[in-house]
């Protein structure tokens, strides 16, 4: 009899929020759409900046003489040295460290 009391009182229940399909899938992409749409426009945005700095540093190599574009290379090609340099020891250091106990320490 307790049973039937309540499965009656459900029945008789108002029913609210009540969605369709597509808003229910709507509603669980909306953060997938809005990373995709952020990624597209910074993507698009560093696009332009490096097409910029493309035209500007283009502009700039052309009126220097041979010694001052290889000044230049020499600076680019140190940096990339040292940037590298410091992702090695990184990686190596982050290499060495067991994974289970790193989790553990977390």
């Amino acid at each position: 009899m307790a049973i039937v009391g309540i499965v009656g009182n459900v029945r008789d229940a108002a029913v609210f929020l009540v969605k369709t399909m597509e808003q229910v899938v709507y509603d669980s992409t909306t953060g997938t759409r809005l990373v995709s749409r952020l990624l597209t426009i910074f993507s698009a945005l560093a696009l332009v900046l490096a097409l910029i700095g493309v035209y500007v540093l283009r502009g700039f190599i052309i009126g220097m003489s041979a010694p001052h574009v290889a000044t230049c290379a020499g600076a680019a090609a140190l940096v990339l040295g040292v940037a590298l340099a410091a992702s090695f020891v990184a990686a190596r250091g982050a290499s060495r460290v067991d994974p289970l106990a790193a989790l553990r320490h977390e």
